[in-house]
């Protein structure tokens, strides 16, 4: 049978479990998030996968390496739990998944990610911020905000392309990125 967890030699030191909560815990839920749990239920795995790392600590310390681990336990336990629900998880290309999460979260879960986008939203003009709140926030379809900006259904799509855009451009300079890196 299969261990959920990679095996760890018994002389492996302890994590330190406010150490582990505070630098690692808001990306593996995020990560969770982007396998396709629900809120509550990334809530929950990122706690039973940090029980998991606390009993059995990985080989190595180094904040990658640990979110690495982190991930694989949790990806498991995730995987797990959709199979004793007998609901089968949409299949995904996992080194994929795991390859655009570390280039777009890096070591820090996607803290200095999440904050750079905040202060790219906060740069754009009141009416833009305004169109990403109709649309993300409170779900506007394009009929709706086409009729509340004055814009045709295909002028809003095209409107949120480049307000996207310009969000993109400014987080990949806010994080000294190129174009081609995350």
């Amino acid at each position: 049978m299969l261990s959920l967890v990679p095996q760890a030699a018994a002389t492996n030191p302890p994590l330190d479990a406010v150490e582990l909560v505070r630098q690692h815990q808001v990306g593996l839920w995020r990560y969770l998030r982007a396998l396709g749990a629900q809120p509550a239920e990334a809530e929950d795995l990122a706690q039973e996968t940090l029980v998991v790392a606390l009993r059995t600590p990985p080989r190595e310390q180094a904040p990658a390496a640990v979110a690495a681990y982190l991930r694989s336990v949790g990806r498991n336990l995730f995987l797990k739990d959709r199979r004793r629900a007998r609901r089968d998880p949409e299949l995904l290309d996992q080194a994929a998944l795991d390859a655009c999460f570390a280039a777009r979260c890096g070591e820090d879960g996607g803290v200095a990610y999440v904050a750079a986008l905040r202060g790219c939203v906060a740069k754009l003009d009141a009416r833009a911020r305004q169109a990403l709140q109709r649309h993300y926030e409170e779900r506007a379809g394009r009929r709706a905000m086409a009729a509340d900006f004055g814009l045709g259904r295909d002028g809003v799509k095209s409107w949120l392309r480049r307000i996207r855009a310009e969000l993109r451009a400014c987080v990949q300079r806010s994080l000294g990125r190129t174009e081609g890196q995350g």
